[in-house]
């Protein structure tokens, strides 16, 4: 890396990073989401060997 090469970056027009609020509300879609994916899973083993 040289010198010259500090002033090349990323460059996009819009920020792909989250901001606090973002990341929080992210994180309790996910959570919420798995939540249901995994009280989804023994009503479907059950409804299978029924």
């Amino acid at each position: 890396m040289k010198e010259t090469d500090l002033s090349d970056r990323y460059h996009t027009h819009c920020d792909p990073r989250l901001n606090a609020d973002q990341a929080i509300e992210l994180a309790f879609i996910i959570a919420e989401r798995l939540k249901k994916d995994r009280e989804a899973q023994p009503a479907a083993s059950e409804a299978a060997t029924a």
